[in-house]
């Protein structure tokens, strides 16, 4: 079912362009949440004295090659949504949902660990922690999906140039 545009006040939003909005933000959080990822990371790794030089270069260097494709990825979903392209958003979708099965395995290790050692009550808060996080992830990513198939349906009604296609084009 398509939505279509009804802003008619300057501070009401139709439903598309909440997910515009959702969108713009949902990609620049993931830009903000890369670059504090590589300081985090890079200030940690500088901080190390005594390492194993080749893990340490496997490491930092998949560690760097990831952010730096993630970065693209988030910056080309942005460009998606400016120019209303449903294809660069797919990358971005994507990778979202693949950090999103990574992650709840990390977290359930992280989880299992901590009950392993006894630590009850830092498993349950962080348990807490990880179900709020990973919701709000994971309905940022359905909006995201949700404004991939309006683009999809927006490309339906557009001509080979980019304009949209008139109710007489339509019926001949």
């Amino acid at each position: 079912m398509p939505l279509s545009c009804k802003c008619l006040g300057k501070f009401s939003f139709c439903c598309p362009c909440k997910l515009n909005v959702l969108g713009y933000a949902s990609g620049c959080l993931g830009i903000i949440w890369r670059l504090i990822l590589l300081v985090f990371i890079s200030t940690s790794l500088s901080k190390v004295t005594s390492y194993d030089p080749n893990i340490y270069s496997i490491f930092l260097s998949t560690f760097l090659a990831y952010i730096s494709v993630s970065f693209v990825i988030n910056c080309i979903f942005i460009y998606g949504i400016c120019k209303k392209r449903m294809y660069f958003l797919i990358p971005y979708v994507t990778i979202v949902a693949l950090e999103m099965v990574i992650g709840v395995m990390v977290l359930s290790g992280i989880i299992m660990i901590l009950f392993s050692i006894g630590a009850i009550a830092m498993a349950i808060y962080f348990i807490i922690i990880a179900i709020l996080i990973i919701g709000i992830h994971f309905t940022l990513w359905l909006y995201n999906i949700l404004l991939y198939k309006e683009f999809q349906h927006e490309s339906l009604f557009r001509n080979q140039n980019g304009s949209p296609i008139q109710i007489t084009e339509m019926a001949s």
